[in-house]
């Protein structure tokens, strides 16, 4: 069986890292509860990356991070709003411009805090219109969501890497809540170094094989001395008649 289904059904209000959070609560096999982040991961990436475009807001951190359970409606609500302020950043980075102080303000922890509680209020509204339970939403406290906004960065980023901050990153980039939780990339991408002229290989000019067989013809008609490995190193006079048989000699 599947270790996911050996958990635990979750509760409303629940606040436990991501991974350990239990089983989403269902009704008549429909799922209605969410483990909802209440900073956005894209909004954290967003304001976390390096000069090289990484952010420690990886997978693994953001497994860790406490979520709170809640109703699903409500977290549909709060992820429309959270999605259309990812898309207005991203489209402003990408033109290169800074983002305007409006737009930090939205991706700021508050921010998130805030769009959470009035994601709850409007549910309630909407179910109360159409004469549903609103039980479940308003189990969802605004101190809970404080708790979990709270603990969500605490277990996100923790305290022992914050001294590891990237100097390079783009300050407009940054809301001011997040510049001293900036970490360097776990692996940062190495600068090319230009080539050390000495250690340079020498091309070798080309010989020509005739070149080679002419500096190696005698001069004079006088024999060439060898000395023979094998005979002592006495040296041995040998005629030039002998070495080019096919040669004229005067």
């Amino acid at each position: 069986m599947d270790k996911y289904y050996q958990k635990k059904q979750a509760k409303y209000g629940d606040q436990n890292s991501h991974r350990q959070q239990g089983r989403a609560i269902r009704i008549n096999g429909i799922r209605v509860s969410e483990s909802e982040h209440i900073q956005p991961r894209a909004h954290i990436i967003l304001q976390t990356k390096n000069s090289h475009g990484i952010s420690p807001y990886d997978n693994k951190a953001y497994g860790q991070s406490t979520t709170i359970v809640i109703p699903r409606d409500m977290a549909k609500i709060k992820t429309n709003w959270d999605n259309r302020i990812t898309q207005q950043a991203q489209k402003v980075i990408k033109a290169g411009k800074e983002l305007p102080e409006s737009l930090k303000k939205s991706l700021s922890q508050e921010a998130a805090y805030n769009r959470t509680i009035r994601a709850r209020d409007i549910a309630i509204t909407r179910r109360e219109q159409r004469g549903q339970s609103t039980q479940d939403l308003k189990a969802i406290s605004n101190e809970m969501i404080k708790n979990a906004s709270h603990l969500q960065r605490k277990t996100g980023y923790p305290l022992k890497f914050q001294k590891h901050v990237d100097k390079a990153t783009p300050s407009r980039f940054v809301h001011p809540d997040l510049k001293e939780q900036i970490l360097s990339p776990k692996y940062p991408v190495a600068q090319k170094q230009p080539p050390d002229p000495k250690s340079r290989s020498v091309t070798q000019p080309k010989i020509n094989p005739q070149d080679l067989a002419a500096q190696k013809q005698p001069s004079s008609s006088k024999g060439i001395n060898y000395t023979s490995s094998t005979s002592n190193n006495k040296s041995i006079s040998i005629p030039p008649s002998k070495i080019f048989p096919n040669r004229s000699w005067h």
